[in-house]
C-alpha cells in the first residue's frame, strides 16, 4: 500500500533541495569531462545528497508490491550507502580544495 503522505513529505523534499541537488550535478560533470575547477559548500553538498535520498524514498515507497517492511528495509539501505557517498564526495572535494 503506497503512503501517499510519505510521497508528499518526499516531493517537497525535492522541491526545496533542488537548487543544491543542481549544484551537486554540476559539480559531477564539472569533474566527469576533466574541468575540475567548480566548488560547492558543504551545505549544498548536503542538501543535494538529501534530494538524491529523498527521491530513492519517493520511489521506493511508490512500489505497490512491497510490504511495509520492504520498503522501510529499501529505504534505509539506500540513505546509508548515500550518506556514505556523501562522506566519499566530501574527502575528494576537500583534498582538492573545491568545498567550501
Amino acid at each position: 500500500m503506497i503512503d501517499y503522505d510519505k510521497v508528499n513529505e518526499y516531493i517537497t523534499t525535492m522541491l526545496l533541495k533542488s537548487g543544491s541537488c543542481a549544484q551537486l550535478t554540476n559539480i559531477a560533470l564539472d569533474d566527469l569531462f576533466g574541468a575540475k575547477n567548480q566548488v560547492i559548500s558543504e551545505k549544498d553538498l548536503h542538501d543535494g545528497i538529501e534530494y538524491i535520498i529523498a527521491l530513492h524514498k519517493k520511489d521506493v515507497e511508490e512500489n505497490r508490491y512491497a510490504t511495509t517492511e520492504q520498503k522501510e528495509m529499501e529505504k534505509n539501505r539506500r540513505e546509508l550507502i548515500l550518506k556514505s557517498l556523501e562522506e566519499q564526495i566530501k574527502v575528494y572535494l576537500k583534498s582538492q580544495n573545491r568545498l567550501q
